[in-house]
């Protein structure tokens, strides 16, 4: 039987707080009466594997759709009794990961047998006629393609949970479309130290409806920051700064602020010869969800932003992958320009995300 699964980080503004959480949550996607509402923590605890057109069995089909469970799932995040007096201004999921399990039952009697729990379930209106007549899901539905760099036919270097695929030959970077590999604009910000690590950032110049956001100075008025905009920032374009890899939600709205208030200089160079490159696992749609919250986020004067805010869609006009220097230490890495951290362990826990 199917279950919908979603994994990921929840953004809520309530009020005028940011609000955020960690989500593990799985739904049935077929209603009957005495089947499980979710696995539980059945999908953490187990293996999975893909489905295979050689698999045993019949996998139904779920009658929830996709959008039906998303939307279910961020009513019920709305609905948290986490500061629920607070009204809400909106969500975003982001980094998330949506599966469709299936999980294995017999057919016995007037019910269905739980292979996994060993028990039985005395499901409503379930025969074998009613279970045969359900569709199937299709099979073969996984799409390869050839970790070849598209320019010089070197392998390109990715882990599992990669967005963008690295080709450190010609020193360029790919994400997968819908006809094959495209290509993903990259820069490099300066280091005057050996950097040990470069972790990537989505460098993204947006438009909001309703709202101007052309040049850093406009940036600074809207969100009130106390700085005074001076002549040489009237003119210099504004982009937002977000990691293109996964952490806890609070420490990903933290570095987002520090960097894009940061602002730094970053040039179509030469890519470092040193160091190692954290895996880009952050998907550009993604990182162009959080931007409203991050908007939000960075505002002081947050009752003067957030109704203005409230309807405010984000469009991309260019974005590109930029690799900023860190020095590792034991228990953390250092920015040498900024002076911010990230713990190591941070970078571990966001891969599991």
């Amino acid at each position: 039987m199917p279950y919908w699964r979603f994994r990921g980080v929840s953004y809520l503004r309530k009020g005028f707080q940011v609000l955020h959480r960690v989500v593990d949550t799985s739904v049935a996607g077929y209603p009957l009466k005495g089947l499980p509402y979710s696995l539980g923590l059945r999908p953490q605890a187990m293996r999975l594997r893909f489905l295979a057109s050689d698999t045993p069995g019949r996998f139904i089909m779920p009658s929830l759709d996709l959008q039906a469970f998303l939307g279910r799932i961020g009513h019920g995040l709305s609905a948290t009794p986490l500061r629920a007096e607070l009204p809400l201004h909106g969500h975003a999921f982001i980094g998330e990961t949506v599966t469709l399990i299936h999980t294995p039952f017999f057919f016995n009697g007037d019910g269905l047998w739980d292979a996994l729990m060993d028990r039985f379930l005395p499901v409503d209106g379930v025969s074998l006629e009613s279970l045969s007549s359900l569709q199937e899901v299709p099979r073969d539905t996984l799409r390869f393609l050839a970790a070849l760099c598209p320019e010089c036919g070197r392998d390109l270097e990715a882990h599992k949970d990669s967005a963008v695929l690295l080709c450190t030959s010609c020193q360029c970077a790919w994400e997968p479309g819908t006809g094959g590999f495209e290509r993903v604009q990259t820069g490099v910000v300066e280091s005057e130290e050996e950097a040990h690590l470069w972790l990537p950032f989505w460098r993204m110049e947006v438009e909001f409806e309703g709202l101007s956001l052309n040049s850093v100075a406009d940036f600074i008025r809207f969100t009130g920051l106390p700085r005074i905009p001076l002549y040489s920032v009237e003119t210099a374009p504004f982009a937002f700064w977000v990691p293109a890899f996964k952490l806890h939600p609070h420490l990903f709205l933290r570095v987002s602020r520090q960097m894009t208030v940061a602002q730094l200089a970053e040039h179509e160079e030469d890519w470092p010869v040193s160091g190692e490159i954290h895996p880009c696992c952050l998907p550009p749609g993604e990182a162009l969800e959080c931007l409203p919250i991050l908007l939000a986020d960075l505002s002081p004067a947050r009752e003067a932003v957030f109704p203005r805010m409230k309807h405010a869609a984000p469009v991309g006009r260019k974005r590109r992958v930029v690799l900023v220097p860190f020095l590792r230490k034991p228990l953390e890495i250092i920015q040498p320009r900024l002076g911010f951290s990230i713990p190591v362990s941070a970078l571990r826990f966001g891969r599991s995300l």
